[in-house]
């Protein structure tokens, strides 16, 4: 039983480590296929698509799940080590206001609000609008990614119905955490201490080695 089970282990790292080399060959491919000019939109933009089926599909989970049976995307499930620590509010600008449904937003909706916000914001006799107390999001760069901590049902009606913008309260800088953090397609790994982090999102360290490889772009 012991054998069987490294062997279904040791088949899914490979079967990870594959997934992350083709999601980096896919970049680059990107990268020489597009001008100079364009080459940070286009990375956005796949960044979105690694991204945004994983998003939906855990709000989708919440009109799955019985009431206050609560499933989330976690920060520390995202980037398994402090970020926070290592804001920059000197970003805090308007070049990265966040627009509902085009840019990535991570909210943790939860039943039984989840179905009683359907169809009240969003729509044009209801748009979004931000509340600086009720809307609470920090934006991780270069990948541009929005973590919302307040204001998950009424940003989620938004991306639905792609009305509105938020501005994030905090913007954190990633790169500073490049040559220390990295992903195998399987665990985060810390150079510095040698400790390795399984992950239930594979798609989060995908991003964070594109954004490593890419960051003069993505910047």
């Amino acid at each position: 039983m012991f054998f069987l089970d490294l062997l279904r282990t040791r088949r899914l790292e490979k079967e990870n480590s594959i997934a992350l080399i083709k999601v980096l060959e896919r970049a680059e491919k990107i990268v020489h296929s597009v001008a100079a000019d364009k080459q940070r939109v286009a990375l956005h933009d796949y960044i979105r698509v690694l991204l945004i089926p994983l998003i939906w599909k855990n709000i989708r989970q919440e009109y799955l799940n019985d009431d206050h049976n609560h499933s989330e995307i976690k920060l520390s499930e995202m980037f398994p080590f402090e970020v926070l620590g290592y804001r920059d509010d000197s970003l805090t600008d308007t070049n990265y206001e966040l627009h509902l449904g085009v840019d990535l937003l991570v909210p943790n909706p939860w039943r039984p609000k989840a179905l009683n916000q359907l169809g009240f914001i969003g729509h044009e006799d209801n748009p979004f609008e931000q509340n600086v107390i009720n809307h609470d999001v920090t934006l991780f760069l270069p990948m541009r990614i929005g973590y919302v901590w307040r204001g998950h049902h009424s940003i989620m009606n938004g991306m639905l119905n792609h009305s509105g913008t938020v501005m994030p309260k905090n913007v954190v800088d990633c790169s500073i955490h490049f040559e220390r953090y990295s992903f195998d397609g399987t665990n985060w790994i810390d150079s510095q201490t040698k400790r390795m982090w399984p992950t239930p999102y594979p798609e989060f360290g995908w991003v964070w080695e594109l954004s490593k490889r890419y960051k003069d772009v993505l910047c």
